[in-house]
């Protein structure tokens, strides 16, 4: 018996550099938020997409 399966993947990532993390607008939980908007973003563009946080 043979599966045929499709997958599909959206993607939202946000970056921070170390040097950058005192920064309030770089704390952890400004990281997640940040990509938890591109990942929204992804999913509204449609299937297979990957959007990269702007950085702030």
């Amino acid at each position: 018996m043979a599966i045929n399966a499709t997958v599909s993947v959206s993607i939202g990532c946000a970056t921070a550099l170390p040097s950058q993390q005192q920064s309030s607008s770089n704390t952890q939980d400004s990281l997640v938020f940040r990509a938890d908007q591109a990942l929204y973003q992804a999913k509204n563009k449609g299937r297979n997409q990957v959007v990269a946080a702007s950085s702030s």
